[in-house]
């Protein structure tokens, strides 16, 4: 139920964060050097003499499930934080709501519904916190932000706006609270329809917690789909094992990996690319 990294951009930002630590032995497996004002680290993970990191076979919490009771169900996991106090908070676009849940995983307070009125969501893409425990829920179907407090409940919501192309999903938070968005598709028949493997382009950038002064990073590819334009109209459909392009935030800006390479980029506050990590 958590939202994951692609293991390309997993194992690249892993990589990439051993490129700052100190060099003991000086058996470096990356190379560092300056292309252009930006920073490149080719990493050589071949070399790498241990296996890696591996998932743990024993979960520390399970919650839904086929058979768990109906108000653990989940469906369409949108985004999971951990309170300060070690409960767990779920929100859900398939069933449209937020739960709360406690670190034992006893369902705790459900917020929401399905709709467009205040407290309602239609498609949750992310949940995230700001301290100290306001959760911050983005609605893509609505292109808005709602925030509550499981004490509280709802606060109050606001529009995003946006002025990419495809429409606002909800990625993650950074460091100052901007929320990270962007990898909607839409299509338009003034572009012309394909038929075939496509892969259209979506801006990728953030927004004030507000809503509001959102910085674009530029349009990029977004996930492959397989698409089909004849005399009965336009169809399009994702695809699975297909190249996406995945964000996440970093300390003081954002990595972004379009999957059409063993490559990442670092982008700061401002937008500027400043770091790429690759791998063989």
């Amino acid at each position: 139920m958590n939202r994951s990294v692609t293991p390309t951009l997993g194992i690249l930002l892993a990589v990439a964060a051993c490129a700052d630590q100190p060099d003991a032995d000086s058996a470096r497996i990356w190379t560092e050097f300056d292309s252009a004002g930006v920073t490149v680290v080719e990493n050589r993970v071949g070399e790498l003499d241990d296996a890696g990191w591996a998932v743990g076979t024993r979960p520390e919490l399970v919650i839904g499930g086929l058979e768990a009771p109906e108000e653990t169900q989940l469906f369409q996991v949108g985004g999971a934080t951990r309170l300060a106090d070690g409960r767990l908070a779920v929100g859900s676009a398939g069933t449209h709501d937020v739960r709360v849940f406690s670190p034992e995983g006893a369902l705790l307070a459900r917020f929401g519904a399905e709709g467009d009125g205040p407290g309602e969501f239609r498609d949750v893409t992310l949940l995230g916190r700001y301290e100290p425990d306001t959760l911050v829920i983005f609605d893509a179907s609505a292109s808005r932000i709602s925030h509550l407090t499981p004490q509280q409940g709802f606060l109050g919501s606001v529009a995003v706006e946006w002025g990419g192309n495809g429409y606002a999903v909800g990625r993650d938070l950074l460091d100052d609270g901007s929320i990270l968005i962007g990898g909607g598709m839409s299509f338009s028949s003034s572009g012309g329809f394909s038929t075939g493997v496509i892969r259209p382009r979506s801006t990728f950038g953030w927004v004030d917690r507000d809503g509001t002064n959102m910085l674009a990073l530029g349009d990029f590819t977004a996930a492959g789909m397989f698409a089909r334009a004849d005399n009965r109209g336009f169809m399009a459909r994702s695809l699975p094992f297909t190249a996406v392009t995945t964000t996440t935030a970093g300390r003081d800006g954002v990595w972004l990996g379009t999957g059409e390479r063993w490559e990442v980029g670092f982008h700061n506050m401002d937008g500027t690319l400043v770091r790429l990590a690759r791998t063989d």
